[in-house]
């Protein structure tokens, strides 16, 4: 037999999970749409790093870019 305080506590663990997971969707794919508009003569991609995040959820890791200034800038020909 299934016990309510049961019952809330996995609704609330999978609550936590699915939040964590829309978390790091967003902030991947607000670090993919920075990625597509920066300036691409002033700005390269050079790799990734995963980075954790505290949330009221729980901790949560995701991955974003990393970005290295041109020290020259391209001529316009």
């Amino acid at each position: 037999m299934l016990h309510f305080y049961e019952l809330e506590k996995g609704i609330q663990e999978l609550t936590r999970k699915v939040c964590n997971q829309i978390f790091t969707w967003a902030l991947e794919q607000i670090d993919t749409r920075l990625m597509n508009e920066r300036d691409r003569s002033t700005w390269e991609v050079v790799g990734f790093r995963r980075r954790t995040a505290i949330s009221t959820f729980e901790e949560f890791h995701f991955k974003r870019r990393l970005y290295r200034k041109f020290s020259w800038a391209p001529t316009e020909s």
